[in-house]
């Protein structure tokens, strides 16, 4: 299986619905196609759910921090939500969680980009 993604729009902040794989290959070309979609349309401020992403590999987590470097960037803000126990041990593993906010809930998650 590979990544797919759909995305809305709250408040001001695209949420991207990450759906599969997060892996080297398609998984990682489909991610850099989701944020540059969203990016192309103007958005700045961007959570990731990843309520259906079964696994993430290295490269995976490698176009995550892509990601985060191009969005900081253009002037936003990348976060994530809704880890699976496995891809939150992965991500707190890496100590990753020391760059991204991670969120269980999708209303707290679009409320902090107001706050930060």
């Amino acid at each position: 299986m590979t990544l797919d993604y759909i995305d809305w729009d709250i408040g001001g902040v695209t949420v991207i619905n990450l759906i599969g794989r997060l892996t080297l290959g398609q998984g990682t070309h489909r991610f850099r196609e989701a944020i540059d979609d969203v990016m192309g349309r103007g958005s700045r401020d961007i959570l990731l759910n990843f309520d259906e992403v079964f696994y993430i590999d290295s490269s995976g987590l490698g176009e995550l921090l892509a990601a985060r470097k191009h969005i900081d960037a253009a002037g936003g803000r990348l976060k994530l939500m809704k880890l699976s126990q496995l891809n939150r041990n992965l991500i707190f593993t890496t100590r990753l969680h020391l760059l991204f906010e991670v969120f269980e809930q999708e209303e707290t998650a679009v409320a902090s980009f107001a706050t930060a």
